[in-house]
């Protein structure tokens, strides 16, 4: 019977994850929409959220497989390239 309630709690915490994965997925989209429906009017806080967004998609450097340190934009894309 322990065991039953060990599983029954298992499965319980298992479906409460995934509740809060999608209810985070909601919240981040909410955000999304508001940022663009805000951004329509070409405010400033729209400039900051895509400058933001910006920032977080850029890679300032990289290590090689031989741990160099890779800074200027053509020795990342060599990286990039040898990597893949």
């Amino acid at each position: 019977m322990h065991l039953r309630l060990q599983e029954q709690e298992h499965l319980a915490r298992f479906e409460l994850d995934q509740l809060l994965r999608a209810e985070e997925s909601m919240y981040k989209q909410r955000a999304r929409e508001l940022a663009i429906n805000l951004g329509d009017s070409n405010t400033k806080y729209f400039y900051c959220l895509m400058k933001k967004r910006q920032s977080q998609a850029y890679i300032s450097q990289i290590t090689d497989a031989d741990d160099t340190f890779h800074t200027d934009s053509s020795g990342i894309a060599t990286v990039f390239v040898s990597h893949f």
